[in-house]
């Protein structure tokens, strides 16, 4: 289970990274659309990081 949160950490952060370049080079709102659903996506993803962690630290 630590192995998969480790491979989702590095996930989120990659994709954090790529909504960080993504509005510089695409100014299209569609494309913002997109972005702004991404960054959802990966907040609720970071979210349940947390909640997975907070399990393993109890166990």
């Amino acid at each position: 289970m630590q192995h998969q949160i480790s491979s989702l950490s590095s996930e989120s952060y990659a994709a954090s990274e790529f909504i960080n370049i993504m509005p510089v080079t695409c100014s299209i709102r569609y494309h913002h659309f997109q972005v702004s659903h991404m960054q959802h996506q990966i907040s609720s993803l970071s979210s349940e990081l947390h909640a997975s962690l907070d399990i393993i630290t109890v166990k």
